[in-house]
Formats: structure tokens, sequence, C-alpha cells
């Protein structure tokens, strides 16, 4: 069942409507009845990406937050400064840095970004990257969150207006199966589910050990929305896609455009007295394998 979340659960409805057309067409209401049950399991599941809701005020978010796995194999730090300056998140979690970009990121983006912090480059690091964090905000603490299995987290406390906000960038583990030999699979499944549960509450412990007014987590979580870590997570925090939703008459950014993938990874969570007013992919990749995730807010 790990593994079936992980292949894609709305790829099993796709013949929902075809079986509920021949069960109309059968005449038979029981068949009928059974053949809705699968819609109606979607339309619970997935139903808040396709319900419209009513634009908001154009103005300018209170607070932007941005979470983008730049790649581990991505040397292209100019692409990556030029999608942080274009969009201006007031706070900046970053996946798979590599000591190199990390250091240029630094230089680059010291101007807007006087305060970041990344996790440490152990042996696994050093080859696929770690975690970090930036902020326009000047920082009440920072520290490094060990989560237990490959990737730390990155918890920083800011004052952002007149809130105080624990903003944590995170990682989940990857399954990443295909390096596992196929007798072994089931063991590892249930291993890497086991860690990644581990994982998202120890995030949620650091959240909840010293509450402040907004908690924010930006994550790549390397789990679908039916995965038992997801829910977790999602079980204390909101995740920005489903409360943001998809507005009337209020376009995107220009290149971006809303996050409405049902197979996607990477989220923006809070909790607190904000709202979240949109939530976006950014188009251009940047020489990554991931879009960002934008997400605005208000007080």
């Amino acid at each position: 069942m790990a593994l079936l979340n992980r292949g894609g659960v709305p790829y099993l409805f796709v013949p929902a409507p075809l079986a509920l057309g021949l069960a109309v067409r059968s005449r038979q209401k029981k068949v009928v009845v059974l053949a809705l049950a699968p819609l109606l399991i979607f339309a619970r599941l997935y139903g808040a990406y396709f319900v419209p809701r009513p634009a908001r005020p154009a103005d300018p978010p209170d607070l932007r937050v941005m979470s983008y796995n730049v790649l581990f194999a991505n040397n292209d730090v100019e692409a990556v400064v030029q999608i942080v300056e274009r969009y201006r998140p007031d706070l900046l979690a970053l996946q798979e840095v590599r000591p190199r970009m990390m250091s240029e990121l630094s230089e680059r983006l010291a101007d807007s970004y006087p305060y970041a912090m990344a996790g440490e480059y152990q042996r696994y690091q050093e080859r696929y990257g770690t975690t970090a964090a930036f902020s326009r905000y000047p920082l009440l603490a920072r520290q490094v969150l060990d989560l237990g299995a490959e990737r730390q987290a990155i918890v920083l406390r800011v004052i952002a207006g007149e809130h105080e906000v624990v903003f944590i960038a995170a990682h989940l583990l990857a399954y990443n199966m295909q390096f596992v030999p196929l007798g072994e699979w089931p063991q590892a499944a249930n291993q890497r589910v086991q860690d990644q549960n581990e994982q998202a509450q120890r995030i949620l412990a650091e959240g909840q050990r010293e509450p402040a007014d907004v908690f924010i987590l930006a994550c790549d979580c390397n789990s679908q929305e039916t995965a038992s870590s997801y829910l977790i997570l999602a079980e204390y925090l909101t995740n920005t896609a489903r409360s943001a939703g998809w507005r009337w008459s209020q376009a995107p950014p220009a290149g971006a455009g809303r996050d409405h993938n049902l197979l996607h990874i990477d989220y923006i969570f809070y909790r607190g007295p904000v709202t979240a007013t949109g939530v976006y992919t950014v188009d251009n990749k940047g020489g990554s394998d991931h879009r960002a995730v934008v997400a605005d807010f208000e007080y």
C-alpha cells in the first residue's frame, strides 16, 4: 500500500467516469450507486482543488514564503537567484543545496536575505545536498533540527509584522526504491514509512515545543496527500494549496501557475492567525526537477 501511494493514487480513479457511464447505460440502480463510490472518494480526497473560491483583494501579501528544491546536481546559481529575486519571498526554504551553491547564494542574496542557515554537510549531504533557510527578518533564534534520517531541518524564529513566526525548512526521506533489491522492497518500504512518520512527528514536536503565533513549514515532503507522513502533518497544520484553492478572477503572479498538481510532494503548511491568500508554482524550474512553491499570507 505504501508503494501504491507513491505510484500516484489519483490515477486509480481514471476509470471511474467510464464505469459510471456504463452503469447509467445499464439502468441498474445498484450498479450506478457502486460506480458513484469511487467518484465520491475522489471528491473527498481532492475536491478542495476543484471548488472555486471568491477572489481576494490584490493587495501585496503581508508575508510571502517560498519552498524550492534546487536539485543537488544543479550548478545554475544564476537561475536560482533570478527565481528568488523575481518573487521576493520573505522566508525562503531550499532543499538539496550543496556547499558551493550555498556559499554563492549566501553571497549573492546577502543584501536581501542577511539571515541564513544550512544543515551540516555530512557524508550524505556532500553528494545530495542539505536543507537551508533564508530570512529578510532578524532572527530571534535559529537551530539545526535532527530528523533522524538523512537531511536535517532548519528552524528559524523571526518577528514578521507583529507576529512571532516559527519557520521550518525540511526535506523528508526519499523512498528511492530503485536502489533496493526487489526482494527487500517490503522491508525497505516499511522502514521508509516509519522513518518519514518519525520525521513528521519531530517537526511537529519542535513547532509545539515553544509555540509562536505562527508556525510555517516549507517542505519537500517526498509524500503525496494520502501518505501517512502527510496525514500526520495535516492533522495539526493546514496545507496552503488546499486552503487557498482556486479563486475566481485572481491570476497567479507572472511566470507562475496555481498549485493544483494532485501528485505534488512540495508543500507549504501553516498554523496560526494568518490566511493563505494564494499558492503558486513557478514555471521556470531554474535547472531543477522541481518547481518552486510560493505562498502568500495576510494577517
